[in-house]
C-alpha cells in the first residue's frame, strides 16, 4: 500500500547533525544563542536530543549558564537524565561540537530541511487518507493548501531586524535625495499623491457598480505590465476571456461591444491586431475562482516564486470567502487583514477592489462616497494603506463637479472623480480623470493650460 510505505518508511532525519549542534550549544554560548534563535523543539527528530534542546532553551530564558553540568543538573531535577544515559550522554554530545559559524549555519539548515520533509510526508499521508474517504474533496484541497501554507510560513519568517540597519538605510536615502516611489501606474492621482504602487501596501479601490473600478484596475495592470513587471489578476467576477477582451478593447481603442461580439469593423482590425500582439507579450497572469484567502495566498506565492510577481489585483473583496467564525463583517475583516499580511509577506503592492453599500445611492446631494460607505467592515479602512473612491456624476445625471476635484473639468461628460479618502503617510483629496465606457479606457484629465497647447491632443489615451 502506498500509504504504508509513506508512513512506515524511515523518516528523514539528521541525528548526527543534531548531535553536532547540541554539542556546540553546550560548549559555546554564542552558538547556543544562534541555535536557540533559529530552531524550535519540533525541528529536532531524536526524542532525547529534543529534551536536551528544551533544557538549553529554558536555561537560556532564565539567564543561566549553559554547559554540560548545568544542563545535566536541569535534566536530573526533571527526572530525565538517567534514562538518557546520564552525564556520559551529555559528554558524548559535547565531543561532537564544531568550531565554525559556517558549520553551525549549514547544520541548522539541514535540520530544518529534514523537519520539512517529515512534515510533507505526514501531510501527504493525511491527504491520501482523506482522498480515499467519503469526504468533500474541495474541502480536502482547501485544508491541504492551508496546511502547506502554515508549514512554509513557519520556516520563511524573516529574522529580527536591527534598528541600526534600518536607520543607516533611511539616513543614506535622505542624503541621496532618493524618492520613495513605487511602480508607476500612469494615473496621475496615484503616481503624484500615492507615489505609485509601493511594496507591502494594500490599496482599496471602492465604488458602486458601473463606476469603472474594474476598468481602472485593468488599466493599471496593463500600464504596469508594459514596464515588464509581472502582474497577477485574481478575478472572482469575470473569467480570463472577459478580462482579455476588456484589455484588448482598451489597448486598441475599439468599442468593447465589437470585441465581445467578434464583430470588429474592418477599419479597426489593424489596431486590434497590434493590440493583441502587444497584450500577448505582457507578463500578466490570471486566476479564476480563487474564492478564498487560502487559494489566493497559494497562487500569489507561486507567482512570486515562478514569475517574480510585482503586483497583485483582486476583484473583488466582497466575493471572497473568509473564516466562517463569526458574522459576515468579521469574515470580511479577516480577509482584509489577510491581504495586508500577504502584501507584507511577498513585498508587493496589492490592489483589492471593493463594493460600496447602497447608502451612496440612497443619499441625496452629489453621492460622492465616504469611508463609512465601505460595505460590511470598518476593518477594510483600518487595514488599507490607501482607499480610493470612484465617482461618475454623469451616471447620476448631475451637471456639476465640486471645485475640490482637480484639475477642474469643463463638464461632467466622461468625467471620473478619484477621491483619495485615506492615504497612510500622504495627502488625501479629490482628483480628476476621464472614463470612456465604450472602450474601457481611463485617461488623465488635462488642465485648461495643457489643452490650449497646440502639440497636445485632448484626452490622449495611455
Amino acid at each position: 500500500m502506498i500509504e504504508d510505505a509513506i508512513i512506515f518508511d524511515k523518516q528523514p532525519q539528521a541525528v548526527e547533525i543534531e548531535k553536532a549542534l547540541l554539542g556546540t550549544a553546550l560548549m559555546e554560548e554564542n552558538a547556543a544563542v544562534k541555535i536557540i534563535d533559529e530552531l524550535q523543539p519540533p525541528h529536532i527528530y531524536s526524542t532525547n536530543h529534543r529534551k536536551v534542546f528544551e533544557a538549553i532553551t529554558d536555561l537560556f530564558e532564565q539567564g543561566k549558564l549553559i554547559d554540560p553540568m548545568t544542563v545535566g543538573d536541569y535534566l536530573s531535577n526533571k527526572g530525565l537524565l538517567t534514562d538518557m544515559g546520564g552525564h556520559y550522554f551529555l559528554a558524548e554530545l559535547s565531543s561532537h561540537a564544531v568550531t565554525t559559524n559556517s558549520q553551525v549555519e549549514n547544520y541548522i539548515l539541514i535540520v530544518k530541511q529534514k523537519y520539512l520533509q517529515r512534515q510533507m510526508i505526514e501531510l501527504s499521508a493525511q491527504n491520501i487518507k482523506a482522498a480515499k474517504a467519503d469526504e468533500d474533496i474541495f474541502e480536502v484541497f482547501d485544508i491541504s493548501l492551508e496546511r502547506h501554507g502554515q508549514i512554509l510560513d513557519g520556516e520563511t519568517q524573516k529574522s529580527d531586524i536591527k534598528i541600526k540597519d534600518t536607520t543607516q538605510q533611511v539616513y543614506e536615502d535622505i542624503l541621496s535625495g532618493k524618492k520613495a516611489k513605487g511602480i508607476t501606474t500612469k494615473i496621475n492621482a496615484i503616481d503624484q499623491n500615492l507615489y505609485g504602487l509601493r511594496p507591502k501596501k494594500l490599496y482599496i479601490i471602492a465604488a458602486r457598480p458601473a463606476m469603472g473600478k474594474t476598468a481602472l484596475a485593468l488599466q493599471i495592470a496593463c500600464n504596469v505590465a508594459e514596464q515588464d513587471k509581472a502582474v497577477g489578476i485574481i478575478s472572482l467576477e469575470m473569467d480570463a476571456d472577459e478580462i482579455t477582451r476588456r484589455m484588448l478593447a482598451n489597448l486598441s481603442q475599439t468599442e468593447l461591444q465589437q470585441i465581445e461580439l467578434n464583430e470588429v469593423d474592418k477599419a479597426k482590425l489593424p489596431d486590434v491586431t497590434k493590440a493583441a500582439d502587444t497584450l500577448a507579450q505582457m507578463p500578466i497572469h490570471f486566476k479564476e475562482l480563487a474564492s478564498n484567502l487560502v487559494r489566493i495566498r497559494a497562487t500569489a506565492k507561486r507567482w512570486k516564486i515562478q514569475k517574480n510577481l510585482q503586483c497583485l489585483i483582486v476583484d473583488y473583496l466582497q466575493l471572497m470567502d473568509g473564516s466562517k467564525d463569526g458574522n459576515r463583517e468579521q469574515e470580511v475583516s479577516s480577509i482584509s487583514r489577510g491581504l495586508k499580511k500577504l502584501a507584507m509577506e511577498l513585498e508587493i503592492p496589492i490592489i483589492c477592489l471593493s463594493q460600496l453599500s447602497r447608502n451612496v445611492e440612497n443619499r441625496g446631494g452629489d453621492k460622492i462616497p465616504i469611508l463609512s460607505d465601505l460595505r460590511e467592515s470598518g476593518a477594510i479602512e483600518q487595514d488599507a494603506d490607501a482607499v480610493m473612491f470612484l465617482w461618475r456624476p454623469e451616471y447620476y445625471q448631475l451637471d456639476e463637479v465640486p471645485d475640490s476635484f482637480q484639475p477642474t473639468p469643463q463638464n461632467t461628460q466622461n468625467f471620473l472623480g478619484i477621491r483619495i479618502a485615506k492615504n497612510r503617510g500622504g495627502q488625501i483629496g479629490d482628483f480628476s480623470a476621464k472614463f470612456f465606457g465604450a472602450t474601457q479606457n481611463i485617461t488623465n484629465l488635462r488642465t485648461v493650460q495643457q489643452v490650449s497647447e497646440p502639440e497636445l491632443k485632448e484626452d490622449i489615451p495611455f
